[in-house]
């Protein structure tokens, strides 16, 4: 300070005391100057900051609502083409009479009939698969899969792998709600101890993810029975199972050493279900298990569990 006074003070000329208060002044001055400046370029920086911040803000909220869209439109597109192919090749015909009302019971068979209330009579309907139309769309065709009152209505395939399917529709167009696939190793005739089914649990409640509501005992209740025609028979999945598990878990044993390792199998998955089952399973019955994702834990799966009943034939009587 004292020497930027003398400073000014030589500048000017003045020695004396009023020289020194003039230069107090000046120094004072400047150094108010300075700081307004230094606020003032603080002040520009914070603003400038802001902008920057702003300008990454709405970038990335503009990259994540282009990718959500970008996914939606992914997902309509799997929805639309799937609802294409089902219109196009496959006729659900409700045989049910208009005059049935909610007290009326509509006897498909016994084992039906004990899932049936009053307040929910078992449809009947007619399942009519044109498959040589969808060979010629994909010869990866093996059969299709239906389940009454859920978005499950779909063309099952098999693969060379268990990649492809992943993220490839039945058309094979690249797509992330994929295709309902068996395992590669089963057999495509479903001779297997136990057949795996495999499809996403997708966000928007298409392709399996309506598995998981095998959770509630009123589901399954609902919902007892899967439907599945090839193009040399038919069959019923009598669901027995459901619960979380792990995506390599013994659920995915494709073949069983002898009748006992199968029976204890049985035993196994029933104790472990979601839901209470009294479907009667044993180690002569073929075996079929549905999977999809789970978010219970990380790589989870839910493993939906049922026994193969061949049927006369699906253009014939499917309930409920």
């Amino acid at each position: 300070m004292e020497e930027n006074k003398k400073s000014v003070i030589d500048v000017i000329g003045l020695t004396n005391s009023q020289g020194e208060s003039i230069a107090e002044e000046a120094i004072k001055e400047y150094e108010e100057k300075d700081r307004s400046m230094k606020i003032a370029k603080a002040k520009e920086n914070v603003k400038k900051f802001y902008f920057i911040l702003m300008i990454l803000c709405l970038t990335v909220f503009v990259g994540s609502l282009i990718k959500l869209i970008t996914i939606q439109l992914e997902y309509k597109k799997g929805v639309d083409t799937y609802d294409d192919i089902a219109n196009e090749f496959v006729v659900v015909n409700p045989t049910e009479s208009p005059e049935n009302t909610a007290n009326q019971r509509i006897d498909i068979d016994d084992a039906a009939a004990s899932f049936v209330t009053p307040q929910t009579p078992a449809p009947i309907q007619k399942l009519e698969v044109n498959f040589d139309k969808l060979k010629d769309v994909n010869e990866d065709i093996i059969g299709w899969i239906y389940s009454y009152d859920t978005a499950i209505n779909y063309p099952i395939v098999q693969g060379e792998d268990n990649d492809y399917y992943l993220k490839h529709l039945f058309n094979k167009k690249s797509n992330k709600a994929g295709s309902i696939f068996m395992d590669a190793i089963n057999n495509r005739d479903f001779t297997d101890d136990n057949t795996m089914i495999y499809g996403h649990h997708m966000n928007n409640g298409s392709m399996f993810a309506s598995l998981s509501n095998y959770k509630s005992q009123s589901y399954y209740e609902a919902h007892p029975y899967i439907y599945i025609v090839t193009p040399d028979k038919d069959y019923r999945i009598e669901v027995f199972s459901g619960y979380v598990t792990d995506f390599d878990s013994e659920a995915y044993t494709v073949t069983f050493a002898d009748d006992e390792s199968k029976e204890d199998f049985i035993k196994k998955v029933k104790k472990k279900s979601s839901f209470k089952s009294k479907v009667e399973v044993s180690a002569e019955d073929y075996l079929i298990t549905l999977s999809t994702c789970d978010y219970t834990y990380k790589n989870a799966r839910y493993a939906v569990h049922g026994k193969l009943v061949p049927i006369e034939s699906a253009k014939g009587e499917l309930g409920q």
